[in-house]
């Protein structure tokens, strides 16, 4: 039998893995005799899918992503979860990570590399480095990163009848402990280019809580269960703002809405202080809500009416906030600085930073 080099392009799909090997050579029409050989990766593309997951020990089945302001417990001491915010709420079932890479650029500068070889005994190696995505538990922080393979398994190939074809199965070696690649008896192999170009396509199961049983007997929820950290989400460049979507993250940001017309779409520090007052007022008795839930007008116009001599619980004077004219003043301009009572009475942008939060996933 030969010995020839291959070139694989190699892309991942999760949950399905689809690969491309090229070669420069062919082999006879045995079994295995198509795949024996050394494969070199050409190229690798990959889409991370990941939903929330219920593992059968815990209860949660919703996870709140939430925001504090960086100077709450300076500012409001023990009352300074008050202005905590919830960036995104989470349920069992909804999607985490939808999202696709491609590694050409760091296999062009030797970052990624992989080599496949196949033997004639039906036992395949595969080794070197790979993109992937790492969780920080401490930080609870998912990343992507480039880590090492040394794979070790069997493998099996059903061709069809016209040899362009068939079914690939893999079977890691699990006496070497964690392997990358997971176990499939199902895969689809196909070969063109005359017998030159490889694909293979498989469904990667074995972190699926429901799904495993189609390629594993077992399932260990300590061994098997994948945990997501999300520590950063999408901000707008332009605004420095949260977002739904945006092709930059960030722990840190403004708060934006279009309820916060007043301050610039902003949350400031009048805008804040205005709603605590708004709760101090109403706890105290001197507004009442007129049932609409909102007592930002109550206390709007109640500053408005004692403007010339009122000012809030915390002493910053009612005139400050909200002019003689019932408008509240717009503080967006700049950051919040409490570095003298100077900064703080002139306001600011509130910046919140993420709370990161571990999410069990499928």
């Amino acid at each position: 039998m030969s010995n020839f080099r291959k070139i694989v392009t190699y892309s991942i799909f999760l949950p399905v893995l689809f690969l491309q090997f090229s070669c420069d050579d062919t082999e006879d029409d045995s079994a295995v005799g198509a795949l024996v050989g050394t494969w070199e990766l050409s190229a690798l593309t990959g889409t991370y899918i990941r939903d929330v997951a219920q593992p059968a020990t815990t209860d949660p089945t919703s996870y709140s992503l939430t925001a504090s302001w960086n100077y709450a417990a300076a500012i409001m001491g023990n009352d300074s979860a008050q202005a905590d915010q919830t960036i995104n709420a989470f349920l069992v079932g909804d999607t985490l990570l939808n999202t696709s890479s491609d590694a050409s650029a760091a296999i062009a500068g030797g970052v990624v590399a992989l080599t496949g070889v196949f033997n004639s005994s039906d036992v395949y190696t595969l080794s070197g480095t790979y993109p992937t995505l790492r969780l920080d538990e401490a930080a609870c922080n998912t990343y992507q990163t480039v880590a090492q393979i040394t794979d070790q398994g069997y493998y099996g190939v059903v061709y069809n009848s016209a040899n362009t074809g068939g079914t690939f199965t893999i079977t890691p070696d699990a006496s070497l402990g964690d392997q990358v690649l997971p176990p499939f008896d199902d895969a689809t192999v196909t070969f063109t280019n005359d017998g030159n170009t490889l694909n293979i396509q498989f469904e990667d199961r074995d972190s699926h809580d429901v799904d495993y049983a189609e390629v594993m007997s077992e399932w260990s929820e300590s061994d098997d269960r994948v945990t997501m950290g999300i520590s950063q989400v999408p901000i707008d460049p332009a605004t420095g703002a949260f977002t739904a979507t945006s092709d930059s993250l960030s722990s840190s940001g403004y708060l934006m809405s279009a309820a916060l017309t007043y301050w610039g779409g902003y949350a400031t520090f009048y805008y804040l202080t205005i709603a605590g007052e708004a709760a101090f007022l109403s706890l105290t008795g001197s507004i009442t809500d007129d049932g609409d839930g909102n007592l930002l007008p109550e206390a709007i116009y109640h500053m408005t009416v004692n403007n010339a001599a009122g000012s809030t619980h915390s002493g910053l004077p009612y005139s400050v906030l909200v002019s003689s004219a019932g408008v509240p003043a717009n503080d967006s301009a700049g950051d919040f600085d409490p570095t003298t009572p100077t900064t703080t009475a002139a306001g600011g942008k509130l910046t919140y930073n993420v709370n990161a939060v571990c999410i069990p996933v499928n």
